[in-house]
């Protein structure tokens, strides 16, 4: 099979967070859209961003 010639980061990070803030997010999250790319954390699982202490964001609920 063919390997793609490129992933996006959505296909290998389900969750982000600002290295400032307090709750992660689902990457879609629109909220995700407003993080600075240089604080911007990217979690691979749930239990990842729950283990860095964050809550989930009310708005995209990630860990319903």
């Amino acid at each position: 099979s063919a390997i793609p010639k490129y992933c996006s980061i959505e296909d290998i990070y389900q969750y982000a967070t600002s290295k400032k803030s307090k709750v992660f997010h689902k990457i879609t999250c629109e909220q995700v859209a407003t993080i600075k790319e240089e604080t911007l954390i990217y979690f691979q699982s749930l239990e990842e961003a729950q283990k860095s202490g964050r809550r989930g964001c009310k708005t995209c609920k990630p860990d319903e």
